[in-house]
């Protein structure tokens, strides 16, 4: 599997995981099933990866995260948020 299929499957996978800040979502029709906002953060702009940078997000927090400076513990505590869903995402991945 390439890079790049590994990176779609990762984000697919955030994409269902419930927000990490108040555990919603949106109902996707399309796809029939809970999907929220694949979240960098720290921007790819600003050097920022894929893996082990990216929370899910609903869109309503993902907006409010956007605009709003974040402690240096909040955005601590999103890059460990950010670590234990790649983590988990290989776990899951390799069974």
């Amino acid at each position: 599997m390439s890079s790049k299929d590994s990176l779609k499957k990762f984000f697919e996978w955030v994409r269902s995981l419930p927000c990490c800040i108040c555990g919603s979502g949106y109902w996707d029709l399309d796809k029939g099933m809970w999907r929220n906002t694949v979240s960098h953060i720290k921007t790819k702009g600003s050097g920022g990866k894929d893996f082990d940078n990216v929370v899910p997000m609903c869109l309503i927090n993902y907006c409010h995260q956007q605009f709003e400076l974040k402690t240096r513990q909040e955005k601590q505590e999103l890059v460990e948020l950010a670590n234990e869903y790649t983590r988990r995402f290989y776990e899951v991945k390799l069974l």
